[in-house]
């Protein structure tokens, strides 16, 4: 078998096992201590099957300066950054409604029970949506 072969065949192992660490430290502490580039790395695995996303979460970054950007931007301006394809930045945006769904139905239930968001709570609803008044 050539050096190329071998080389191939050891591409997606390697990829698989980064993917698999990612999956798994997000596991242990969320996204605590994770760049904001791993961030979009971790969430362009749902979207990006048996490629490297690294590279193209750097350049979401790059061109729109936050997680929440990505998420607020238009799909058409995501398809944009090279490589990202069709389908990820659609991911993206189920990702971003499905985020606004969640921190709707807490309000609601935090409502409910006359409670208070926690405060993970409310640095994720910052995160996605700015400053939250509470």
């Amino acid at each position: 078998m050539s050096a190329g072969g071998t080389r191939n065949q050891q591409e997606p192992k390697n990829l698989e096992s980064h993917r698999a660490r990612l999956r798994e430290r997000f596991l242990k502490s969320g996204l605590e201590g994770f760049a904001e580039y791993k961030v979009v790395e971790l969430l362009s695995t749902l979207a990006i099957p048996r490629s490297d996303v690294k590279t193209r979460a750097k350049k979401m970054i790059e061109k729109f300066g936050t997680l929440r950007n990505i998420l607020d931007a238009p799909v058409d301006e995501l398809r944009e950054v090279p490589g990202i394809g069709e389908v990820a930045p659609v991911s993206l945006k189920i990702i971003r409604a499905a985020a606004a769904l969640y921190l709707q139905q807490v309000g609601q239930f935090n409502r409910t029970l006359i409670s208070f968001p926690t405060l993970e709570e409310l640095r994720l609803a910052e995160n996605l949506f700015g400053e939250v008044n509470t």
